[in-house]
Formats: structure tokens, sequence, C-alpha cells
């Protein structure tokens, strides 16, 4: 578990890095689209690569839970990621930029 959540999190760091490149605004609005990316990884990783194709069935995941549930649960959890994790970097972005006499 502890493995999944280092590969989560670089997942997440990932989207919210591509994310900060863009203004406060998108980058805000577009967290949800991004927090896809990470869940889609969890839900992979948890019930298989195929479980799109198996979304209502029960007991497909390896919690014996229906992928749905998996991929909303994993979906929550990377908005939470990607959120903060999003603001830090483009703070930091900023931060840089502001450093080195650019915006």
């Amino acid at each position: 578990m502890t493995m999944f959540l280092i590969y989560f999190a670089i997942v997440a760091l990932g989207v919210a890095w591509f994310l900060s490149r863009a203004d406060w605004a998108k980058m805000l609005a577009l967290v949800p689209v991004g927090a896809l990316v990470p869940a889609f990884f969890g839900t992979a990783s948890n019930c298989g690569p195929s479980f799109a194709l198996h979304l209502f069935e029960p007991g497909v995941c390896a919690t014996g839970q229906e992928a749905q549930q998996v991929f909303a649960a994993y979906f929550v959890m990377g908005i939470i990621a990607v959120l903060p994790l999003g603001v830090l970097v483009k703070l930091g972005r900023m931060a840089l930029g502001v450093r080195r006499g650019g915006e």
C-alpha cells in the first residue's frame, strides 16, 4: 500500500505540475479533470486495467467492491491530492519567477 501511495502522489504531482502552467482560474477549473488521471491509475491498480468494461459489476475489484465505487473514492482522493499540490507548485513557480526577475 505504501508503494501505491507513493506512485499515486507522483502521478498527482505530475498533474499538478502540468496544471500549474495555466493561470489561476483555469488551473482551479481544471482540477476535477486533472483528478481523473490519479483516479484512473488508482482504480486500474485495484480493479485491473479493464475496469471500465466492468464498471457496474460487483466483486470485480480486489476489495470486492464495484469498480464504480472504487473509482469514485479515488476521484475524491485525486481532488484532495491535486488541488493543494497544484496551488503549492503554482506558488513555487511564481516565487521562482519573482526571484529570477520574470513575471
